[in-house]
């Protein structure tokens, strides 16, 4: 007798392995499951100090089903970053970890000046961080945890996921990754440390692009002056939500084969070479 399984499945058609589960799930949670990521046993450390662990639960349902209750806990808690499961003595237990900065450690390689033509951004090749878990003498640890561009979250300060995907000024500081040696969600931590630690700083803008190679680049904002391009965005008609690429693009010089691409303010050169082969005949590039 063939047993049937669920499991969550994103728009871009990915499946979620760790979302499997006995039991049907709702389009709602998966919604919610999906702005989670499983983290690998490289990035995590046992028996770490100094952690701080917002609550605790145990349960004897099985360890599918607290996953999901685990998760859902923390999707609601702004101070939760992560959770942590692990069975023991027959019974599944679940753990939920605040932002706190103790929590979590990230190492960078050495920075270089200039990006694009931009004289003053910071470039990195490579950043990695770590999360500190409670776990000593426990086996099958499960650690899983917010993507943090997709929430809210609170620590020092409360940094709220705002709908708007550009800015038209207030970037001070422009960080830059090379997309190989990092992920979306250390950038994002990295940053949020950063302007947590920067009394100037209100915010921070993200942009993933292909240019030279692929980076992930992020903007410290202060005071900034126009948020633009909302998800929520009607298109002209008034009929029905924008179906184009939000922004007027990036302008492309023909003389000097070049795009000029503002970032929150700051310009950057972007001549063909920095482009991939799909891209070197097109003339209306979106950052």
């Amino acid at each position: 007798m063939q047993t049937r399984r669920w499991r969550c499945v994103t728009s871009s058609g990915e499946q979620l392995e760790w979302t499997t589960t006995g039991q049907p799930l709702s389009e709602g949670e998966c919604s919610v499951l999906e702005r989670f990521e499983t983290v690998p046993r490289s990035a995590f450390s046992l028996a770490a100090e100094d952690y701080v662990v917002l609550s605790s639960e145990t349960s004897h349902t099985a360890m599918e089903n607290q996953l999901r209750t685990c998760v859902s806990a923390c999707a609601q808690v702004q101070t939760c970053l992560y959770v942590v499961l692990y069975a023991e003595e027959g019974q599944s237990h679940c753990e939920l970890y605040s932002t706190d900065a103790a929590n979590m450690q990230c190492e960078t390689s050495e920075q270089t000046k200039g990006f694009l033509g931009n004289a003053g951004a910071d470039m990195f090749q490579n950043l990695s961080c770590s999360l500190k878990v409670n776990s000593a003498d426990r086996q099958n640890v499960t650690v899983i945890r917010k993507k943090g561009h997709e929430f809210t979250t609170q620590a020092q300060k409360t940094f709220e996921r705002l709908s708007f995907r550009k800015v038209s000024s207030g970037v001070y500081r422009t960080m830059v990754f090379a997309a190989e040696g990092t992920t979306l969600t250390d950038v994002h931590r990295f940053c949020h440390d950063e302007c947590t630690r920067n009394t100037c700083c209100d915010g921070f803008v993200l942009n993933q692009n292909v240019l030279n190679g692929g980076t992930i680049m992020c903007g410290l904002l202060s005071y900034p002056d126009m948020l633009l391009c909302s998800e929520a965005d009607w298109d002209v008609s008034g009929l029905a939500k924008a179906n184009r690429i939000c922004g007027a693009g990036v302008t492309y010089n023909k003389l000097q084969k070049q795009f000029i691409f503002n970032f929150g303010g700051q310009d950057f050169t972007i001549t063909d070479t920095a482009l991939p082969a799909s891209s070197k005949n097109k003339t209306d590039y979106q950052a």
